[in-house]
């Protein structure tokens, strides 16, 4: 998987870069079959993802991860059901996912708030950005337990838990 990470208007943190990468590569062995993927990161604080989220989606607030797939699934990692070839960028020959981006202050606050590391809480964000680019939701309760298998199985083989 070819993974760009930037840190926008925050200082780089290499165990952060690590880690993530680390997960997607992980998520990319399980989701994407042998397709080769890309996906671009963006590493930030909350006023930039509150902005973002303000554009976007019109919520003026500080948020932990957006996602912004470039594939329209059927269903979840529904390889089956797109043109891949379609899918294909020409610049890179990857099928081009999307972009995550994370804000590293609300993961701190959030690792404090549910008791566990900063670094479990990037893991899970990385990944949880990652799905919803393949095609994940939890907006229903039936979607949002598949989704949680999926986070925790692949949390799990990672070794990363609570």
């Amino acid at each position: 998987m070819k993974i760009q990470i930037e840190f926008i208007n925050f200082e780089q943190n290499k165990e952060s870069l690590h880690l993530i990468k680390k997960v997607l590569k992980k998520a990319e062995k399980e989701c994407c079959k042998k397709n080769k993927c890309g996906v671009f990161v963006g590493i930030c604080g909350n006023e930039y993802i509150k902005k973002v989220n303000a554009e976007q989606r019109k919520i003026d607030k500080a948020t932990d991860v957006l996602s912004f797939p470039m594939i329209e699934w059927e269903k979840p990692c529904g390889w089956d059901t797109i043109k891949i070839e379609n899918e294909i960028s020409p610049e890179s020959g990857r099928v081009e996912l999307g972009d995550i981006l994370i804000s590293l202050e609300k993961a701190k606050e959030q690792s404090e708030e549910y008791g566990h590391s900063t670094q479990r809480e990037i893991a899970y964000l990385a990944l949880h950005g990652f799905l919803h680019l393949m095609g994940y939701d939890h907006m229903e309760e039936t979607d949002r337990k598949i989704m949680r298998e999926q986070e925790e199985k692949i949390m799990g083989l990672l070794g990363i838990g609570r």
